[in-house]
């Protein structure tokens, strides 16, 4: 799966892009615990109310379902 973060969230992690294969993967919560522990500095970004996740163009609550065939995209709280 595609990864894409923006402004803050880019920075902190220190790409605008990422590939994950880790199929494992399957919601924007499990998502957001697996990025959350390979870049622990991001995790209270992660979990601030105010940061989006987009899939496929759409802005999706956390619990939404995604596949490797997705692109995502998280956005944070401005």
């Amino acid at each position: 799966m595609q990864v894409a973060f923006f402004g803050r969230l880019a920075d902190v992690v220190a790409t605008r892009q990422l590939i994950i294969d880790n199929k494992a993967i399957d919601s924007g919560d499990t998502l957001r615990a697996h990025l959350s522990a390979a870049y622990p500095h991001a995790a209270a970004l992660l979990a601030h109310k105010g940061t989006r996740l987009v899939v496929n163009d759409a802005i999706v609550d956390w619990t939404a379902r995604v596949s490797a065939q997705d692109d995502i995209a998280i956005i944070p709280v401005v």
